[in-house]
């Protein structure tokens, strides 16, 4: 598989939306977790994902390790967070 050095970061970032929107539609199909690619963070070389509204349960980190062996495939860096969030109380 292509390096991260052979990556320019437009490249890599693409790659790693693409690489989430697969695995996001597999769990989303498997378990009703339904997450997207939030941004890309160089300086802690983090892949950050944003949980949906749509998603029947909350994402865990459990769930992305299918992500994160793919991610790391491509830099052994690279690292997987989570944001929420919180639903507004009426």
């Amino acid at each position: 598989m292509t390096s991260k050095k052979d990556l320019t970061k437009k490249e890599l970032v693409l790659k790693l939306k693409d690489i989430c929107a697969e695995e996001a539609a597999e769990l989303f199909v498997s378990t009703g977790m339904d997450y997207t690619f939030d941004h890309y963070d160089p300086e802690v070389k983090a892949l950050v994902v944003r949980e949906l509204s749509t998603s029947s349960q909350p994402v865990t980190y459990e769930a992305l390790e299918p992500l994160e062996k793919k991610i790391k495939e491509i830099n052994n860096r690279l690292l997987v967070y989570i944001l929420y969030e919180q639903e507004e109380e009426i």
